[in-house]
């Protein structure tokens, strides 16, 4: 990646003292956490002091992930869909949502005046970052879909402000065709930015040798009421079906499996090795079309049946680009069918090699270890 430096790095290059970071993921699910775990696990083994800060579910993965690392707890976005309309839920939660990243960047102030931290690696939090540390923002969705023309305009300028607080861009896809995140990746204009690296693929998942006891794992996720939503759909399916189902309901609770119809086993919350074998005793994965879900089929070679969280344009489009490329099936919520998609998995392209994630991870550590060192 050519990397040029600004002003403001050049001042950095020159103050580092100390390799430490601060991680704050953003609390939309657990996907952005699940994915800064593995850039934490990367730093720490580079010999990097590493510290978290989050909200919400985010908090409590990370919080079994790394108990022996320093966790803070961040302001909460408390991202909510309670309509199909992008437009609606953008514009009523507009007023939290500043709030929210003006609370979190006076709380990451405090946190560096503290603590010394470095480098502020923020996962989609528009406000962590400080004017005494190198910033970075990792993000996989640069120019949002947005449906509105006005809108749209109004969203990516402020996009664009934000942006300029960082000094670098890493961005969880590859660089070149075919990608996967698409044109969410891939701005049409990339002069407005700063530096951007493409990390590849994240995922803290592996393949598991296991064998087929289910037809279907349903991986339930995201905020509410649409969680809740998915969940009662999926039960119906469930219950009119003599197919083998999981059901990972994606709430605070127990790993143990137990009993719903017939068919179907519930278990509240699986993470790590048991939902990648969970993943894998399966022929197909219903769930979400969000990203960090994406790359963890990825990682495991696993295909799905994707159904988008209704408001969320960015999965609507996931949806349709993964499908358009032979990676899977798609459907709209509330009129998904699984024996469709479980008829097409002969079709299924296997992903391409270099989607392989994390492996430009350590790639992305040494670069900036050495641009802060000299």
């Amino acid at each position: 990646m050519a990397h040029h430096c600004s002003h403001r790095q050049q001042q950095h290059k020159h103050s580092i003292l100390k390799k430490s970071i601060l991680i704050a993921p953003l609390d939309w699910g657990l996907g952005h956490a699940t994915r800064s775990a593995v850039l934490a696990r990367a730093f720490e083994c580079a010999g990097w002091e590493v510290g978290l800060a989050a909200s919400g579910l985010g908090l409590e993965v990370l919080r079994k992930t790394f108990p022996h690392l320093p966790l803070h707890v961040l302001p909460a976005w408390g991202i909510r869909y309670p309509s199909a309309n992008m437009i609606w839920n953008m514009a009523w939660q507009l007023p939290r949502v500043l709030r929210a990243i003006a609370a979190e960047h006076r709380a990451t102030e405090q946190l560096v005046r503290r603590h010394g931290y470095a480098v502020v690696l923020s996962d989609n939090r528009y406000g962590c970052y400080t004017e005494r540390t190198y910033n970075i923002l990792l993000t996989h969705q640069l120019e949002p879909i947005v449906p509105n023309r006005w809108l749209r305009h109004f969203v990516h300028a402020g996009l664009y402000r934000f942006y300029q607080h960082f000094d670098e861009i890493w961005v969880p896809d590859v660089a070149g065709e075919p990608n996967a995140a698409g044109q969410l990746s891939h701005p049409a204009r990339a002069s407005g930015l700063p530096p951007m690296r493409y990390i590849g693929l994240l995922s803290r998942l592996q393949t598991v040798e296991t064998t087929l006891r289910y037809d279907f794992v349903a991986v339930l996720s995201g905020p509410e009421p649409q969680r809740s939503i998915f969940e009662r759909e999926v039960l119906g399916h469930a219950g009119r079906s003599a197919r083998r189902w999981l059901l990972i309901r994606g709430v605070p609770g127990s790993s143990q499996s137990r009993q719903g119809a017939p068919a179907l086993e519930v278990v509240d919350f699986l993470d790590g090795v048991e939902l990648a074998e969970a993943l894998c005793a399966a022929k197909l994965c219903i769930c979400r079309s969000g990203y960090s879900t994406i790359m963890d089929l990825v990682a495991l070679g696993r295909h799905a049946l994707f159904v988008p969280t209704p408001g969320q344009t960015e999965q609507a489009y996931l949806a349709k680009h993964l499908a358009a490329q032979g990676f899977g099936h798609w459907h709209p919520p509330g009129l998904w069918n699984p024996e469709d998609a479980l008829e097409a998995i002969s079709d299924f392209e296997p992903y391409p090699a270099s989607w392989a994630p994390n492996s430009h991870v350590e790639e992305a550590v040494a670069a900036l270890s050495s641009l802060l060192a000299s």
